[in-house]
């Protein structure tokens, strides 16, 4: 993928620490490192329910 792929959200703010993680920098990461992230969100959304009312 180009680094000039357009995305629909190009960026997130980290709430905990404040720091920005852009997508570019985040899809890089090998498929694995991504995988653990999404199974946490997973957890995340499990635990506290679906982010739409």
């Amino acid at each position: 993928m180009s680094e000039f792929t357009k995305r629909t959200i190009e960026f997130i703010l980290n709430k905990e620490n404040g720091s920005t993680i852009y997508a570019h920098n985040f899809f890089i990461k090998p498929e694995n490192e991504i995988f653990k992230y999404r199974n946490e969100l997973q957890k995340q959304l499990k635990e506290y329910g679906s982010l739409y009312y």
